[in-house]
C-alpha cells in the first residue's frame, strides 16, 4: 500500500479563513493596570564557568569561546561587565541599563574599559527590546544589547520585570558578546493582567481529543519507569546572539568602528527578500513566508526548572495530520502531550521515518510536558517542552499492538531482554534523529545495557567506518546512561532560535562507546 505523502510543513498552513487574522498592535499602556514605581534590579551573569564553576568543571564539556553567525563571529569570555543596573519603567515601558565594561585579550591583558549607558523602549506587542548606547565617546567601544523579556502574564503575554540581556560590543573590528539575567530570575513569575481579545489562528485553538488507538486497560497496565537525573550544569540562555544581524545592529555608528562591516572575517550573508522573511505577528506567534503560523518563546528556563507558554499539543497535531500521523500518544488522559513547536514537529518526522523508511511501525510517545510546563511528577525534567519519553521500537507492527512500551531492561535485576526490542530499528531511528539538522538533538538518555547493545550492533555492522561514521560518532557522544530508561529513551532537543528564553545544560564529557565497555 502506498504511503500517504507526508506533508509536515502543511500542518499549520494559514487557510483562507485565517487570512483575515487581526493582530493587536495597540502600544498604549493599559489604563486599568496599577501604577507602579520604576523597577530597579542588578544583572547577574548566566555563565557559570565565569562565576561559580565547580571544582570538577574539567569533567564537563568546554564552554564556547565564540559564536559563529551568518553575519560575523562573536567572541566570548573577553568582556568583563560589572556593576550593571537595570531600570525598567513599568508605566512607560522604557528601559535603561548602566554599567562598566572592560575588554581583555585572551591572555587577560586589558584593552580598554569605560562606563556605559544603554536606553530602549518596549513595544507592547514585542518581547525583545533593542538597546543603544547613550553618550559614547569617539574611541569607546560601541555597545548594544537585546533584552528578552521573561515575565509571563496570565494571558501568556510577556513584560520585562524579569529579563535576559545579551550584550554586543564592537571594538577594533571585532565583535564580542556576554549574557546576563535580572537577579532572582531563576523561575518566571506569573503576574495578573487583563485578558486580551487578540485574534489567534483557529487552527491553534482546536480542542484536544482524548483518544487512543488502544484500549485504556492495555495502555495503563504498564507505566513508565521513574527516571533518574543526568549529571549536568546550568548553561546559557539561547538568547539573541545567534540571530542578530551584527552589521545591521551597529549600522548607525559613524565612527571608524563600522569598518568592521567590510572586514572579510565579518562578511554579511545576503538576506532573503522582504516578502520571504518571517513576519513577527506579536509576542506569541510568527508567520513564515509559506504562511505557516507558529508559536514562539514557548520554552522558558531549564528543562528541570522552567515553564511552557503557548504550548503545542501533540494531540491536536495528530488530529490535523489524520492518516499522515505516524505516532501515538500513550496515556493520553494524563494530558502530558504538550511541547514546543520544534518537539511536535520532530516527533512527527521520527514517526514518519519509522513507519515509511524502516517498517510499518508507529512511534509511541509517553510523557512530554504539562500544558504550562513546570514540575511533572515523578520527573525532575520535562518542564519546558523540550523533553520527550519515547518507546524503543520493536521488531514488528504486530508486536507493537501488544506492547507499546516494551521493557528492555528490568531495573530490579539489571537484565536486558534483547528480544523485547529491535536494536537495528532503534539504531536507525537514532541515526535519523542525529542526521537531520532542522531540530538538533541535545541529548538522549538511555539505559547503559542498551547503549552497550547499540555499540555492539554498530561495530558489527562497521558503522564507525561507513558513510555515516561522523553521525554514528555523534550519536554515541550524545547518548548517556540515566537510571530508569529500560522501557523508553528520553530525547531532549537543543534550544532553538525561536526559544530565546530556553536555557541549555552543560553535560559531562562523553567518550562514546569506549566508556560503556
Amino acid at each position: 500500500m502506498k504511503k500517504a505523502k507526508f506533508l509536515l510543513p502543511m500542518l499549520l498552513l494559514l487557510s483562507a479563513s485565517c487570512a483575515k487574522l487581526k493582530v493587536s498592535q495597540n502600544n498604549t499602556p493599559n489604563p486599568e493596570a496599577p501604577q507602579q514605581e520604576q523597577l530597579h534590579k542588578e544583572l547577574v551573569s548566566t555563565d557559570m564557568f565565569q562565576t561559580e564553576a565547580p571544582e570538577n568543571a574539567e569533567q564537563f564539556d568546554s564552554p564556547k569561546v565564540e559564536i559563529k553567525t551568518k553575519s560575523g563571529t562573536l567572541l566570548l569570555g573577553q568582556t568583563k561587565f560589572s556593576a550593571i543596573k537595570y531600570f525598567y519603567d513599568q508605566k512607560q515601558h522604557t528601559l535603561k541599563i548602566l554599567g562598566h565594561l572592560k575588554i581583555e585579550t585572551k591572555e587577560k591583558t586589558i584593552l580598554t574599559e569605560n562606563d556605559f549607558e544603554l536606553n530602549g523602549k518596549q513595544n507592547s506587542d514585542q518581547a525583545v527590546i533593542d538597546m543603544n548606547d547613550h553618550g559614547r565617546k569617539p574611541n569607546d567601544p560601541v555597545i548594544r544589547a537585546k533584552v528578552t523579556c521573561l515575565t509571563i502574564a496570565d494571558n501568556e503575554d510577556v513584560s520585562c520585570e524579569k529579563a535576559l540581556v545579551d550584550f554586543f560590543v564592537l571594538f577594533e573590528k571585532q565583535y564580542f558578546t556576554d549574557q546576563f539575567e535580572t537577579a532572582q530570575a531563576a523561575k518566571p513569575v506569573v503576574v495578573e493582567k487583563p485578558k486580551t481579545n487578540e485574534s489567534v489562528p483557529q487552527i491553534l485553538k482546536t480542542n484536544e481529543p482524548i483518544v487512543s488507538d488502544k484500549p485504556a486497560a492495555i495502555i495503563e497496565e504498564t507505566d513508565l519507569q521513574s527516571e533518574g537525573t543526568e549529571e549536568s550544569m546550568d548553561g546559557r540562555f539561547q538568547g539573541q546572539a545567534e540571530t542578530v544581524d551584527l552589521p545591521e545592529f551597529f549600522k548607525t555608528e559613524s565612527s571608524d568602528q563600522t569598518k568592521a562591516e567590510k572586514d572579510p572575517v565579518h562578511i554579511q550573508i545576503e538576506q532573503p527578500k522582504t516578502e520571504n522573511k518571517t513576519q513577527v505577528l506579536n509576542t506569541n506567534f510568527i508567520q513564515s513566508s509559506s504562511g505557516t503560523i507558529r508559536p514562539v518563546n514557548q520554552a522558558v528556563g531549564f528543562p528541570d526548572n522552567g515553564t511552557l507558554r503557548n504550548a503545542t499539543s501533540l494531540m491536536t497535531q495528530q488530529t490535523l495530520l489524520k492518516e499522515n500521523s505516524f505516532y501515538a500518544i500513550s496515556f493520553p488522559t494524563r494530558e502530558r502531550f504538550y511541547s514546543t513547536f520544534e518537539m511536535a514537529q520532530m516527533i512527527s518526522k521520527m514517526g514518519h521515518f519509522l513507519n515509511s523508511k524502516v517498517s510499518d511501525l508507529k512511534l509511541f510517545v509517553g510523557n512530554i510536558s504539562a500544558k504550562r510546563g513546570g514540575h511533572l511528577n515523578p520527573h525532575k525534567s520535562h518542564q519546558i517542552g523540550v523533553d520527550a519519553d519515547i518507546a524503543y521500537p520493536v521488531s514488528s507492527a504486530d508486536l507493537a499492538e501488544k506492547t507499546n512500551f516494551p521493557v528492555v531492561v528490568t531495573q530490579s535485576n539489571r537484565q536486558i531482554h534483547k528480544q523485547a526490542y529491535s536494536v537495528e530499528k532503534t539504531f536507525e531511528l537514532f541515526k535519523f534523529a542525529f542526521k537531520q539538522n532542522e531540530f538538533p538533538i541535545d541529548r538522549i538518555f538511555v539505559d547503559r545495557l542498551i547503549i552497550q547493545d547499540l555499540c555492539t550492533y554498530a561495530e558489527t555492522k562497521k558503522e564507525f567506518s561507513g558513510a555515516d561514521k561522523l553521525i554514528v560518532e555523534k550519536i554515541f557522544q550524545n547518548i548517556e546512561h540515566v537510571d530508569g530508561h529500560g522501557d523508553h529513551f528520553h530525547m531532549r532537543l537543543k534550544c532553538s532560535d525561536s526559544q530565546p528564553a530556553c536555557r541549555s545544560k552543560v553535560y559531562k564529557k562523553n567518550l562514546g562507546c569506549a566508556q560503556f565497555k
